[in-house]
């Protein structure tokens, strides 16, 4: 009798306790927007049904605080060309942009501290992007596809045509980030740099070079693949701990530039013969200026002095023989050279001035032009100022000197 009691009093008990744990967001509408209260005051949009073009996504709604930007919120919207997100946007759903083809230009406000994978995923018409300062992380498929998107800056930096830097406050690139970035031809990253993702550039048909200012735990697979234009990646410290030997699969032609006082390298990385490259600033003895610039500078200075075979350069000696040399051989041969010799004097004429030999004398002749606009052509046609002076046979010389 006990167990038939029990059976409806344990089902009584779960109803109770699973029931107040399901909420269901309820949309509301407020124009062209779409939007569900996730918090007291605080609205995520979720949908947008305007005419697009240029789009300025509103701080509030209905009084209430828009703080969140759902994911797919204005996936495929093919109108929409330009977005602008008000800093009070926290969060970033996923993909919220995906496949926006129209989409030329977005701003992501510094208030944006959490953002979802693929934001701009084939937003094939996507040219220009300001991202927001402090990102620790480039999520999944971020720039995916994106393929005339030439200028990515990081605020409060500005961007580059073709080239993207990567602020030190990231930590990790996710698979596929900048995958099919077809416009991107330089690529650096800096030392905080931990992960780099499977494909995080492939397909990245134009880009040529790439720096590493830091020593990354992973290279991901494909990481670098199918990017056949690129030659040059140089490394700035210790080799990867752990580097996929596919990381520049499809790419003949790519040379791994490392520097000699660092360790962990070999003749090869990832499939990739490897070269020494000692003649480069870090980004941090750039940054120095004083201490960082004028230190190499004068290491370099003592280094090709000492060592200027090395540097297939004459060292000091040998430049002034040289150059004592060089100065005999063209008075002793000036027809050589394409001069006259040292016993000729030929008539010099430069606009209003012409020097001339009449006999042992050289005479001076001026003529002077005034005039209150300087872009019409000299005429010559101002009173000849005349002055002979006799010369000191073969060797005398004139010296004319113009004061104003």
């Amino acid at each position: 009798m006990s167990k038939f009691l029990s059976f409806p009093l344990l089902i009584t008990l779960a109803v109770f306790l699973t029931t107040p744990s399901i909420s269901i967001a309820q949309a509301s509408t407020s124009g062209d927007w779409t939007y569900t209260l996730s918090a007291v005051s605080e609205a995520t949009v979720v949908g947008y049904s305007g005419t697009g073009g240029a789009v300025e996504i509103p701080s509030s709604l209905d009084g209430n605080t828009v703080t969140s930007i759902g994911s797919e919120a204005f996936r495929g919207c093919q109108s929409l060309t330009n977005v602008s997100i008000p800093s009070t946007v926290t969060n970033m759903g996923y993909s919220v942009f995906g496949n926006c083809e129209a989409l030329t230009s977005a701003t992501i406000p510094d208030s944006v501290t959490m953002m979802d994978r693929q934001t701009f995923e084939y937003c094939r018409g996507l040219q220009s992007v300001v991202m927001p300062s402090g990102m620790q992380s480039i999520p999944d498929g971020t720039f995916l596809a994106c393929d005339a998107l030439s200028n990515i800056a990081f605020s409060p930096n500005t961007a580059t045509s073709g080239s993207v830097v990567i602020p030190n406050t990231v930590t990790s690139i996710g698979p596929q980030a900048f995958s099919g970035c077809l416009q991107l031809m330089c690529v650096s990253l800096p030392s905080s740099i931990t992960n780099i993702g499977d494909s995080a550039f492939y397909g990245c048909a134009n880009l040529t070079s790439t720096t590493v200012q830091g020593s990354p735990s992973v290279l991901g697979a494909n990481s670098f693949g199918e990017c056949p234009s690129l030659t040059a990646v140089v490394f700035l410290d210790n080799a990867p701990a752990s580097a996929s030997e596919t990381v520049f699969s499809e790419n003949s032609s790519a040379i791994v530039y490392r520097l000699s006082n660092k360790s962990g390298w070999s003749t090869s990385f990832a499939g990739r013969p490897t070269a020494l490259i000692d003649c480069l600033f870090t980004e941090q003895q750039f940054r120095d200026g004083a201490s960082g610039y004028t230190s190499g500078r004068s290491e370099g200075r003592n280094d090709v002095t000492t060592n200027p075979s090395a540097f297939n350069l004459f060292t000091q000696g040998q430049f002034n023989n040289n150059r004592a040399a060089g100065q005999t051989d063209v008075i002793n041969n000036p027809t050589t050279y394409g001069l006259y010799n040292s016993n000729s004097i030929m008539d010099l004429r430069m606009g209003g001035l012409m020097i001339q030999r009449q006999g042992t004398n050289a005479v001076v002749s001026f003529q002077p032009q005034t005039t209150t606009d300087l872009s019409l052509p000299f005429t010559n046609n101002g009173t000849p100022i005349t002055n002979t002076i006799p010369m000191h046979g073969n060797k005398g010389f004139i010296r004319i000197n113009a004061k104003p």
